[in-house]
């Protein structure tokens, strides 16, 4: 999980903001991103809470807190959330120009009573049984491999079909955007919002 990125796309920012703001390395970043909250050095606690007008000890604590919950990767490309689908991570925050693609690909895999996106919706996808997966699953590589089908459209295809393990939130962030976060299906058992 890439902490950092995580942390600061809940805020609207990017680690690039960071180097703006205080002049922390690019670099230094970049190499504390995959360690754990605890491990972070102040200075760079420091940074991150300037960049977003929190306390140091309010990142930690944040930071902390979005360890617990689980897995969450964020993603800003194609690559990024095939690879976070194929990890299964438990949620999935979508950043930047994807989330228009995601809620294209999502409209695939939405039950029959889709009406169109709003903020604060929950979208339950339908994964169908398992014998119809496999049956679909097999049509579909018999259509790749007659047909040609191109890389992207295979990717494209891959992600509509991972995705039926997830469901889609759909929230109103505080710089006005519309935030996108897939979360495990069996995660929504638990309490309704994905909280373990």
């Amino acid at each position: 999980m890439k902490l950092i990125d995580t942390y600061l796309g809940r805020h609207g920012k990017k680690r690039y903001d960071v180097f703006k703001e205080t002049g922390l390395s690019q670099q230094t970043l970049a190499s504390a991103n995959g360690k754990p909250a605890a491990a972070l050095t102040g200075r760079i606690l420091q940074a991150i809470g300037r960049t977003v007008g929190e306390t140091p000890g309010r990142v930690l604590d944040e930071m902390l807190m979005i360890e617990q919950e689980g897995l969450v990767m964020t993603v800003t490309t194609k690559e990024e959330l095939l690879e976070a689908l194929k990890r299964a991570a438990d949620r999935i925050d979508v950043q930047g120009g994807l989330r228009t693609e995601v809620l294209r690909l999502a409209k695939k895999n939405f039950m029959a009573s889709y009406t169109g996106v709003a903020p604060g919706s929950i979208y339950m996808m339908e994964p169908g049984t398992p014998y119809v997966q496999i049956v679909e699953n097999a049509i579909k590589r018999a259509v790749w491999f007659f047909m040609g089908v191109d890389e992207e459209e295979k990717a494209n295809l891959e992600i509509s079909e991972r995705m039926r393990l997830y469901n889609l939130h759909v929230e109103e962030l505080p710089d006005g955007h519309t935030g996108i976060r897939l979360v495990q299906r069996q995660l929504e058992y638990l309490d309704g919002k994905g909280n373990l």
